[in-house]
């Protein structure tokens, strides 16, 4: 897994949406919308594995984002010694994001990049199973990421492309949803490559996540969807306060 696009709004600073395409297996589909209302935690978590790929506390305004994979697919030597999911939620536990990049022990974890936004702190981690990899990025810049273990470094390049044709041809201003819709798009040419994936080894978009931060009104929105479910969860959560769900 997967797809994830951090698009900043030009009219309020430090607002931005991020939306994320979670690829696998059906059968790691099952997920459920948990809280921690120690941390203001608010996330879709992985039943099988107990963790996540997507996290945001709402106390402190962090989020972390996780993608499979550092710069390219590599080969698995298992066992690891951690699910990449549980690290996610273990980032929370550092008091800055760059104390988590520089002292978590990451020995014998499988390559991922994670993604880590808070406050004006937006920084691009990568962990390529020996070395760590970090990179500051703007806030003021749109930006895509696809998984490396899913999609060649060309493919990659191809996909962000198509996101920023779709800033480009759209008309300001640019809406969570739009963003949605681009995010559900289905490429009739690549179906193995689009955002909307779905390869014959079984791997398929199984459901998308997104979040809506805003520093105008104190407040993020976050809606879940599995693919396949017509429901669509979604939860208003104001800044300094717990997640908790009603």
């Amino acid at each position: 897994m997967c797809t994830l696009t951090f698009y900043p709004k030009p009219t309020e600073n430090g607002s931005f949406i991020v939306t994320f395409n979670r690829d696998e297996t059906p059968k790691r589909s099952s997920v459920e919308v948990v809280t921690d209302d120690k941390r203001g935690l608010i996330y879709p978590k992985d039943v099988l594995h107990g963790g996540t790929w997507l996290a945001m506390s709402a106390l402190t305004g962090r989020l972390t984002c996780l993608l499979n994979g550092a710069f390219e697919s590599h080969k698995r030597h298992l066992p690891y010694r951690k699910s990449r999911g549980l690290v996610v939620l273990e980032s929370f536990d550092y008091a800055h994001p760059i104390d988590f990049c520089e002292q978590y022990d990451f020995d014998n974890i499988e390559p991922f990049t994670i993604i880590l936004l808070e406050k004006y702190v937006f920084i691009e981690f990568r962990w390529d199973g020996s070395k760590r990899h970090i990179r500051p990025l703007s806030l003021s810049m749109p930006q895509m990421w696809s998984s490396a273990t899913l999609y060649h470094p060309s493919v990659q390049k191809r996909r962000t492309s198509w996101f920023y044709e779709f800033l480009r041809k759209k008309m300001p201003p640019i809406t969570a949803t739009d963003i949605w819709t681009f995010h559900k798009t289905r490429s009739t040419v690549e179906p193995e490559n689009g955002l909307i994936m779905q390869r014959a080894s079984g791997v398929e978009t199984v459901s998308m996540t997104q979040l809506t931060i805003s520093n105008l009104s104190q407040t993020i929105q976050f809606q879940y969807n599995e693919l396949g479910n017509r429901h669509i969860y979604h939860q208003e959560i104001k800044f300094g306060h717990a997640a908790v769900i009603a």
